[in-house]
């Protein structure tokens, strides 16, 4: 079995977060699968951070230490994306804005 990438870990955050159900374990284990992703920039697509980002701040795990981790890592990756060859949609920019001001960063 192949382990997740970051549209799953996405989608299964934004599952979670939409159903408001707090799983300490799961997103423990999303956090750590996340940012291993992140600090190798494997499939670091805009759109699957911005729903990432959010099912985080829905859910409040910015107040972890893996999650603030997250937070922290995924600005650094986001600095580094070329928004003209990804892309990047008023859409999903302003989620992404909205996750990092529901988490005060």
């Amino acid at each position: 079995r192949e382990p997740l990438n970051m549209h799953q870990c996405a989608m299964v955050a934004s599952s979670f977060a939409r159903a408001d159900l707090r799983d300490p374990a799961l997103f423990a284990f999303l956090s750590s699968r996340v940012l291993e992703l992140a600090r190798t920039r494997q499939s670091m697509a805009v759109p699957a951070i911005a729903l990432l980002l959010n099912a985080f701040a829905r859910l409040s795990e910015f107040e972890t230490v893996l999650g603030a981790e997250v937070f922290l890592l995924l600005g650094d990756v986001l600095a580094e994306v070329d928004v003209r060859a990804q892309r990047v949609s008023a859409v999903h920019a302003a989620s992404i804005a909205n996750a990092y001001a529901k988490a005060h960063v």
